[in-house]
């Protein structure tokens, strides 16, 4: 929304002792997350007059490491905007020394992508904090990569690939091709 960063410092700005809201987490595709938006987040995020962990989460939807394949898979070439501005992000939360948001990086498991998964993981892994490899949802408060099937008319297939493709980068899953629970989307 053009008026995003309006609307969400407002929204920080009434909810004062977490009156309105204890708990925010934001989704992102990351593309229109420029340094200027991303100060604004840090700044909301460890804002006093909130309980510190008020902005628990900013996840980005970035499902490949590779400018092709997130082309391929995202239907737009914009991979290595978002990862500059992934990596901004996180080089301001450090450099500022703040704990919040923690930062997840979702990778959504199909076929155009399942190979870039080892790589993904190598890639994000150290410039993350301590993160968690998730192959369902993050459930702890901290950074965390989040690799999960995609939907789709053939689900056995997906979470099949699913559960192969999280094999493969090293994640430690329970047996079977339906990894992730019932709960999860």
């Amino acid at each position: 929304h053009p008026e995003f960063d309006k609307f969400v410092e407002y929204a920080f700005a009434i909810n004062l002792n977490n009156r309105l809201f204890r708990e925010f987490k934001l989704h992102t595709n990351g593309v229109v997350l420029g340094e200027d938006r991303a100060r604004l987040l840090l700044r909301l995020a460890n804002a006093s007059g909130q309980f510190d962990d008020t902005f628990r989460f900013l996840h980005f939807s970035l499902d490949a490491l590779s400018p092709e394949v997130y082309a391929d898979v995202k239907g737009a070439d914009c991979g290595p905007l978002v990862q500059k501005n992934i990596e901004r992000f996180l080089r301001l939360r450090t450099e500022l020394g703040l704990d919040w948001p923690k930062v997840t990086l979702g990778f959504v498991v199909q076929p155009g992508n399942a190979h870039e998964a080892p790589a993904f993981v190598a890639h994000w892994q150290p410039r993350l904090r301590d993160p968690a490899l998730c192959w369902d949802w993050p459930s702890d408060a901290r950074d965390a990569i989040y690799f999960r099937p995609l939907n789709t008319g053939d689900q056995a297939a997906s979470d099949a690939l699913h559960a192969e493709t999280c094999r493969a980068a090293g994640l430690i899953v329970p047996e079977g091709n339906r990894i992730r629970s019932a709960e999860s989307f």
